[in-house]
């Protein structure tokens, strides 16, 4: 698989990243994951969204385990739309000890090209979170 590596603009972040707390046993994910995003853009009416799944180990490594990707189109200014998908799904054990993180963006150039209208263009997203907006992450796993 290819992949490419985003530049801030600014000071804009790349991507979102969050890290989940150390598994407490050996923790098997069995499958794709389901992804919902409340999302919105003041740039593009069409936008991608970017989740890739990472086991992180004690000392910080990085593997990576699954990515899932969304094409989001006829965004209008001020919408904000609930876009639901799967990533790849994988069988893969996280050790005790080690942590699940999941980093979202909203461009993997060149292994997913940017949507036509915003070839070549900054794009920006806002995913959209809290009571109103339940953006979440459901993740198939069992504890061995």
């Amino acid at each position: 698989m290819l992949s490419g590596r985003g530049e801030a603009l600014a000071e804009a972040p790349t991507r979102l990243e969050y890290t989940y707390a150390p598994w407490d046993v050996e923790t098997e994910m069995l499958g794709p994951s389901e992804l919902t995003f409340f999302v919105s853009s003041a740039t593009s009416a069409d936008v991608d969204i970017i989740v890739r799944t990472y086991d992180v180990a004690r000392d910080g490594t990085e593997t990576e385990v699954t990515v899932g990707a969304a094409r989001v189109t006829g965004l209008v200014p001020g919408e904000i739309r609930s876009v639901t998908f799967r990533d790849y799904g994988d069988d893969w054990v996280f050790r005790a000890g080690n942590s699940l993180r999941i980093k979202v963006s909203n461009i993997d150039f060149p292994a997913f090209r940017p949507p036509g209208s915003n070839d070549n263009l900054p794009s920006e997203i806002t995913i959209h979170t809290g009571k109103g907006f339940p953006s979440k992450m459901v993740l198939p796993v069992r504890v061995q």
